[in-house]
């Protein structure tokens, strides 16, 4: 009987660390993307409307300092906007909603990376050695993989149609926090256009594809290279 909760044991824990894996995997690519500042003001200088939408005050060099500057706020790489006064009082709260919602994406992908650790040292710990938990690390990579794939196509596939999608996303994270509809002449919408936004969408997608073919091809090189025993579970 011991034996077989182990068994079972092991199964919950592989599939509650692929998922973690998984989620893992999305996490990391949304966390990457927002603490590298330096894309995000290359895409937000790329897409911005902002001179031609209103000469004042300023296009060009002035505008970029601007959305450099709410992304470095944003982001948690400074505690203040310097350009604060070319905001409106309801961009300003929207951008420290903005803030607030990053620190919780960074500190709950700490917390999912914690539990993946335990969860995958808790599955070497349950099987006697190494011969019997790479086969568990294969399935795992691969089962993960395979998650992080179908999730990819399915948020592609939303992604066909951005704005329903983006307006669904700020309806759920948004919608009792803070003001995020805009008119058309405000600065914010203008530095952030939608454009700006389905950049972001495409590079994170694209940075998870990566991240969960990665796991794919690893799980199908571990099962190359590696002759798998059968899994024996620790007495």
């Amino acid at each position: 009987m011991p034996f077989l909760q182990d068994k079972l044991a092991i199964r919950c824990l592989l599939v509650a660390a692929a998922i973690l894996l998984s989620l893992f995997v999305f996490l990391s690519s949304l966390v990457a993307l927002v603490s590298g500042t330096g894309y995000l003001g290359s895409l937000a200088r790329s897409t911005s409307t902002w001179g031609s939408a209103s000469p004042s005050p300023g296009s060009g060099a002035v505008a970029d300092l601007m959305a450099a500057d709410a992304i470095s706020y944003v982001t948690g790489k400074s505690g203040s906007i310097a350009y604060g006064s070319y905001f409106r009082q309801e961009e300003l709260y929207h951008l420290s909603d903005v803030r607030g919602k990053i620190s919780v994406l960074k500190l709950f992908f700490h917390v999912v990376a914690a539990a993946l650790a335990i969860s995958v040292l808790s599955l070497f710990l349950l099987v006697s050695g190494l011969g019997s938990f790479l086969p568990l690390l294969r399935r795992l990579l691969l089962l993960s993989g395979l998650l992080s794939l179908a999730v990819i196509a399915v948020v592609s596939l939303l992604s066909l149609q951005f704005d329903a999608a983006f307006t669904a996303f700020h309806s759920v994270f948004f919608s009792t926090s803070s003001q995020w509809q805009f008119p058309s002449d405000y600065l914010l919408v203008n530095l952030f256009t939608a454009d700006f936004f389905a950049g972001v969408t495409r590079a994170a997608v694209a940075a998870a594809f990566v991240e969960g073919l990665a796991l794919v091809v690893a799980s199908l090189v571990i099962g190359k290279f590696y002759n798998p025993k059968a899994i024996s579970v620790k007495a």
